[in-house]
């Protein structure tokens, strides 16, 4: 009972976190300046709030429904990282640009091979699709803002407060299921309640730290062009474009043999 009782407070905690802080981001119009964490936090809370009503109405039915929303909620989080590549690099097109089409390269190909993967098993079990794409897409969202905030720091860029804080409290709960989800497949299914109590525990700080850094509009600054950031990119692009031309010969010569 008192475990139950925990998970309730935790559970109606987080709800009420959430419709703060969407009411301070429309107030303080920062969902203008982030609309997919904003999209985000709306798909969680109807998830939360819907979720809470199936546990209570019909138990029987919560594992489908938890999963069927989880799944909708992890690629709407992907946004999120997408949008935290974009603001950050927002004066610098060409890594701005790279960094886009690499984020969505991997969410098509996470998606792609999953419905591949699901259609060659011939409809395997909608749960356990769901837990894969779960799984794979969290992998990619800790690469894409490991990689962002390795070059915010490395390059000098400056962020923002609102950006910050998105940043810090998305990455936490990413960091959270991944390290979660690897322990779980050592441990097994024994670890599972420790994995959920980790992670909404580490949902609930990440709402606290949204709620402390979007309360006001702090809009992104605008930072001078770093040249060796640009530098940089022009190498990798010119090195990206001379081996795809060295691959494309390789093929056109064993094509022609």
């Amino acid at each position: 009972m008192g475990r139950m009782m925990l998970t309730l407070i935790v559970w109606w905690t987080t709800i009420l976190l959430e419709s703060v802080i969407l009411v301070r981001c429309i107030k303080n119009r920062v969902v203008k300046d982030y609309p997919f964490f904003a999209a985000y936090l709306t798909c969680v809370l109807i998830s939360s709030v819907s979720g809470y009503i199936v546990y209570e109405v019909r138990y029987s039915l919560y594992q489908y429904w938890y999963w069927a929303w989880e799944l909708v909620c992890v690629i709407a989080g992907y946004g999120v990282v997408l949008e935290i590549l974009e603001r950050a690099l927002e004066s610098y097109p060409g890594p701005r640009r790279l960094a886009r089409n690499v984020g969505l390269f991997v969410l098509a190909s996470v998606v792609g091979f999953t419905t591949v993967q699901w259609a060659l098993e011939h409809g395997a079990s909608s749960l356990r699709t769901s837990v894969e794409v779960e799984r794979n897409l969290r992998s990619a969202e800790s690469v894409l803002l490991a990689v962002t905030l390795g070059v915010v720091f490395y390059y000098g860029v400056p962020i923002g407060k609102n950006l910050k804080g998105i940043a810090l409290g998305y990455g936490l709960c990413v960091a959270t299921i991944v390290m979660g989800n690897a322990a779980r497949s050592y441990l097994g299914p024994s670890f599972q309640a420790v994995f959920s109590a980790m992670s909404a525990y580490s949902y609930t700080v990440s709402l606290l730290i949204w709620s402390l850094a979007l309360w006001s509009r702090y809009p992104n600054p605008r930072p001078e062009a770093s040249a060796q950031l640009e530098a940089d990119y022009d190498s990798l692009a010119k090195w990206t474009r001379t081996v795809l031309g060295r691959m494309r010969g390789r093929l056109g010569k064993a094509a022609g043999s």
